[in-house]
């Protein structure tokens, strides 16, 4: 029996969790920095996250919920009219809006009722390979240091990767993509159900309804378009979205709950998401721009996948094909990332958009490089 730090209880984390509870008899410690009440964003799952959830086992308990259905998505992308994209042909059905947070407090209690150890409030401070194979990670806690000693670790925090930062592993960064989001506590009545997406000038808009007739607006930019703009400043953020073709009209009766919330999307990746006694699962592995629309979908599947790993007794050339297996899916979704904002040509002077034909115009090899 291996005994198996999981950094992160995030839905790749959880995923992990899960399907080794499923194929293995290891040990299974889950460590999360915080408590699962901060919000979060990332509110859509698509309908083909069914079989994933399936595969975990946690299907029907997830369909008990009650999450609000998604029936697809609306954007104003190549033209400045909607285009719809629905799920109405998908074998799985429409897909999910989501009460993120909650949804990671589920996925949380899941992991636990199957056997996982959830330790919150335990942030990373450090990690050192022990003598004797393995490692030994210290914590900080609201009750002071913890350190424990395991025989795996995987990473599965985020964009942060804490645990392949500490031992050396260097992340690579593809660009400065940032989104400030802000949540309506009442959505218009008129709001559709679906997810609407617009294109603009200086980046894209995104729309969606959350639990509760509540609805999420964020806007992706980069840093330095954001700077420029000032679109970090509450008013100028409202007064860009009041400007906008579709979202505007449709939110004039809607009042914000400010601050403004800003976190990173750049796409990334790491140098490398295994190593001896470790691998990285999820958005530590890689990231990529949310407009793939993929991040829950993948951190799911990348769990389970991780799990198979780690289930094949740990060996090298598991550690192989999991490696090979997520580059893989890298330049796959790079090259649709890239796909999508080739579509888009409206701006040939915007910042933000000759960024991305750069980003295009390179091969997908070597961006991924």
């Amino acid at each position: 029996m291996q005994r198996i730090a999981i950094i992160g209880a995030g839905p790749a984390g959880c995923a992990t969790a899960l399907a080794l509870a499923a194929q293995s008899g290891h040990e299974v410690h889950l460590f999360e920095a915080g408590s699962h009440a901060r919000a979060r964003i990332g509110e859509s799952l698509s309908p083909d996250a069914a079989p994933l959830l399936q595969q975990l086992g946690v299907f029907e308990d997830f369909l008990r919920q009650g999450h609000a259905p998604c029936p697809g998505s609306a954007a104003a992308w190549q033209e400045a009219a909607l285009g719809h994209f629905d799920y109405l042909s998908c074998p799985h059905g429409p897909g999910w809006h989501l009460d993120r947070a909650g949804f990671e407090r589920w996925l949380a209690l899941q992991a636990i009722q199957r056997g996982g150890r959830l330790h919150r409030q335990h942030r990373l401070q450090a990690a050192q390979a022990a003598p004797g194979g393995g490692y030994r990670l210290g914590f900080r806690t609201p009750e002071g240091e913890r350190s424990h000693h395991v025989d795996w670790v995987v990473d599965a925090a985020g964009l942060a990767a804490p645990f392949a930062t500490r031992i050396g592993v260097e992340r690579h960064m593809l660009d400065e993509l940032l989104c400030l989001h802000v949540r309506f506590e009442s959505a218009p009545a008129a709001f559709p159900a679906q997810s609407l997406i617009e294109a603009t000038a200086y980046g894209w808009w995104y729309a969606a309804r959350l639990p509760g007739d509540r609805l999420i607006v964020m806007l992706a930019t980069d840093l330095g378009v954001m700077r420029a703009l000032q679109l970090d400043q509450p008013n100028r953020w409202l007064q860009a979205l009041r400007c906008t073709r579709e979202l505007g009209p449709r939110l004039q009766s809607a009042s914000p709950c400010l601050p403004l919330q800003l976190s990173l999307a750049a796409t990334s990746r790491l140098e490398a998401c295994t190593g001896p006694g470790w691998l990285a699962a999820g958005d530590a592995a890689f990231s990529l721009d949310p407009i793939c629309a993929r991040g829950l979908h993948r951190a799911l599947q990348q769990g389970c996948q991780a799990a198979s790993a780690l289930a094949d007794g740990c060996s090298e050339a598991a550690m192989t094909r999991y490696a090979q297996l997520l580059q893989r899916e890298f330049s796959l979704q790079l090259g649709l990332q890239h796909a999508l904002y080739a579509q888009q040509q409206r701006w040939p002077k915007s910042e933000f958009w000759q960024r991305r034909r750069a980003q295009v115009a390179l091969p997908t090899t070597q961006a991924a490089a």
